[in-house]
């Protein structure tokens, strides 16, 4: 497969995803627990999230967020990739992690990511109503994990 093929079949995955995941109803299905965890006020400072290309779409859908990583196709969702959230008390700026494809190059790109204005800073309060705009409140499943955290899945 050249890399003209492979850019071309990772963007027709992602057009497919968008299409079939990327309605409100559906992502938020898929990405209300997430996007109610990143508004919890006692996040630690480095928090890792995990999901599948669909919980990525979820989020993507929801956010308004896009991005171009790497050698992958605009809002592709390889394997091991995944918006990347800088929080602070202030601003929240939103960038994208990738995997590389070259055997002598990194094995982890930084990308750009940006939400729906264009821009990849914005203000925390603006960034907190946009996570609460997205979430159902009844696909938000919170579980005890220990006594003490709570899951948000």
């Amino acid at each position: 497969v050249s890399d003209a093929d492979f850019h071309d079949f990772s963007q027709l995955r992602s057009t497919y995803f968008a299409a079939m995941y990327g309605g409100r109803d559906i992502a938020q299905r898929y990405a209300s627990g997430i996007l109610a965890r990143l508004l919890q006020e006692d996040l630690p400072d480095a928090t890792v999230l995990l999901g599948h290309d669909l919980n990525l779409q979820a989020v993507q859908s929801l956010l308004g967020i896009q991005w171009r990583c790497g050698p992958w196709a605009v809002n592709a969702l390889p394997p091991l990739s995944g918006p990347l959230f800088t929080l602070s008390d202030d601003y929240v700026r939103v960038d994208y992690v990738c995997p590389g494809l070259s055997d002598t190059g990194p094995a982890a790109v930084l990308g750009e990511a940006r939400f729906a204005n264009g821009v990849s800073l914005m203000p925390r309060a603006e960034f907190d109503a946009l996570l609460s705009s997205g979430i159902e409140k009844s696909c938000v499943n919170r579980s005890l994990a220990d006594g003490d955290s709570v899951v948000y899945v």
